[in-house]
């Protein structure tokens, strides 16, 4: 009758464990004077990604009868998935080959552990540490008028104002929380986000927009001589949104103030003014937008 799986791999690991006084410093056991066990991947990387190429090399071991390759550490995974190859074999070889799938695992360190045993029970073994480096990517669409620092993991970076990016991520196997928060401006509302990202949904893209209540204003100083502007104001009724302390001279630059918020009603009924101040004198004009699907007004001041 023969050994239930479970109980060979069992056993297996129990031999690893007790011979492991017995390894040299290649991490090999020798049980012949010139037998050798090795464990590589392509081009002898101990990063590994994707459907990876793993090969069993053998030297000076005849007779073979049974090939194992399998996951030491990493308990929380099932058992029977760290299990990578368990055959027998009817001709010797000097390499043996299984293709590891790596999406189906964490990034992280895994400590492979092979044993070839011989028609006479005698065994070779061999260990070797490898690192799963798998990545997903994550578009985000970024429809603000300013760029967007993100974090995510421990990854960080910008997002370009009205921009599509695609983000190149650690594999995720868990929710993972995006943090986005508008560039800081002159004036007006700070925008911050919080997207929670799971494997399930890596795929669909993340639209980060603006709010709705809100409008972006522009401004452009085309005064003659050297006057410069120092204020602007955002008046709706009795809500004012002040943005001081401007030094805004005629240099043909648009310059960005920020966002402020939109009360639709009263926009609509033409009660939406911007003040705006320059040494001694005051130029008043009612918000207007060129779309009104895209809430941006540029404030040219001449």
């Amino acid at each position: 009758m023969s050994t239930p799986k479970s109980s060979i791999i069992a056993s297996m690991l129990s031999i690893f464990i007790s011979c492991n006084s017995g390894i040299n410093d290649d991490e090999n056991e020798i049980i012949s004077e010139n037998s050798y066990l090795s464990i590589s991947t392509a081009n002898n990387r101990s990063e590994v990604s994707g459907l990876e190429n793993v090969y069993i090399n053998v030297k000076n071991f005849t007779n073979i009868w049974k090939i194992y390759l399998v996951i030491t550490n990493n308990q929380a995974i099932a058992f029977e998935d760290r299990i990578l190859l368990d055959t027998t074999s009817s001709s010797d070889s000097i390499i043996y080959q299984t293709i590891w799938d790596t999406n189906l695992f964490p990034n992280g360190n895994y400590d492979l552990f092979a044993e070839i045993i011989d028609s006479t029970n005698q065994r070779i073994i061999s260990t070797k540490r490898f690192t799963i480096i798998n990545y997903n990517t994550l578009k985000i669409i970024n429809n603000h008028e300013t760029s967007i620092n993100y974090l995510i993991n421990s990854k960080s970076g910008m997002l370009f104002s009205n921009s599509k990016t695609h983000l190149q991520i650690e594999k995720i196997f868990d929710e993972t929380n995006l943090k986005c928060d508008i560039q800081e401006l002159p004036c007006g509302t700070t925008f911050s986000y919080n997207f929670f990202v799971r494997p399930e949904s890596i795929d669909q893209p993340i639209i980060i927009e603006p709010d709705s209540n809100s409008f972006f204003l522009r401004i452009q100083n085309k005064l003659l001589g050297e006057n410069s502007i120092n204020s602007v104001l955002i008046q709706a009724n009795d809500n004012i949104e002040e943005c001081n302390s401007l030094s805004i001279q005629n240099d043909k630059q648009v310059y960005s103030l920020g966002y402020f918020n939109l009360d639709n009603d009263l926009y609509q009924q033409g009660k939406v003014e911007i003040i705006t101040r320059y040494d001694n004198n005051t130029d008043t004009t009612k918000l207007t937008f060129f779309n009104e699907s895209i809430l941006i007004d540029t404030l040219i001041i001449n």
